[in-house]
């Protein structure tokens, strides 16, 4: 199961993290850091996706031309 897959399950279990109103201090800091260890993985999920990977296609792109222009 991709990591997108289980954190969608658990926003759907926790019905967006949403405290019970008689809900303990624990419960209520456990939906805390699981909201903020969501938005840390989509976080890190979109640098990976649109800043790392580019860079590495860009990287490679340059290679090539380089390579290509050797003579």
């Amino acid at each position: 199961m991709g990591k997108d897959k289980i954190i969608k399950n658990l926003r759907n279990m926790t019905h967006d993290y949403t405290v019970l109103d008689d809900g303990c201090n624990t419960y209520k800091i456990t939906f805390a850091k699981l909201q903020e260890m969501e938005s840390d993985m989509f976080q890190h999920i979109h640098l990976e996706n649109n800043i790392i990977f580019s860079r590495r296609i860009a990287k490679k792109a340059i290679n090539i031309c380089e390579n290509l222009f050797r003579i």
